[in-house]
């Protein structure tokens, strides 16, 4: 290799590494994303395998997550900081777990959940897994909001690596 083709080289490794750091920004949120839609997915197949019209609710959430999924593959391409299809799903999938959390406690239950028996240790459980659920949601829009105005950790590794990069 020659020099000239050594810098473009390494000029093209630069900017390649910090593409991926700037894309792995969001890495956790979407990999949460990806939990949330096999969860939803789930709950869907337990609708209608029980004969509820209900499945309409994972559904819609299934749907509500598919701009948020083609925004994160296009934050490769075009990397950007504000996510709003992102964050509106996030929202939406908190509200959803907050109203799931609330529904736990009443006579509603057995109308909206009904593949699930009602004893008291399904109820708490149901409780648990949509609160802990819940604060996962609020965490990753804490993050989205973060990288929205360049205070995350990785921004600063970023802007680290360029200040350490030769000109």
């Amino acid at each position: 290799m020659t020099p000239e083709e050594k810098k473009q080289f390494e000029v093209k490794r630069q900017s390649t590494g910090i593409k991926v750091m700037t894309y792995n920004r969001f890495l956790l949120i979407r990999y949460v994303g990806a939990c949330l839609f096999f969860i939803n997915l789930y709950t869907a197949l337990l609708y209608l395998l029980s004969h509820s019209n209900l499945i309409i609710i994972p559904i819609l959430l299934i749907l509500a997550q598919l701009p948020a999924i083609w925004e994160q593959i296009k934050l490769y391409s075009t990397p950007v900081n504000v996510v709003k299809f992102t964050q509106s799903y996030f929202i939406l999938q908190t509200s959803a777990f907050m109203g799931s959390l609330i529904i736990v406690t009443t006579p509603l239950f057995n109308r909206v959940f009904p593949f699930l028996n009602a004893t008291s240790e399904i109820r708490i459980g149901l409780a648990i897994s949509a609160g802990l659920f819940t604060l996962i949601c609020l965490a990753m829009l804490g993050k989205i909001r973060r990288i929205s105005i360049n205070k995350d950790k990785q921004y600063q590794r970023i802007q680290q690596y360029k200040q350490s990069l030769p000109n």
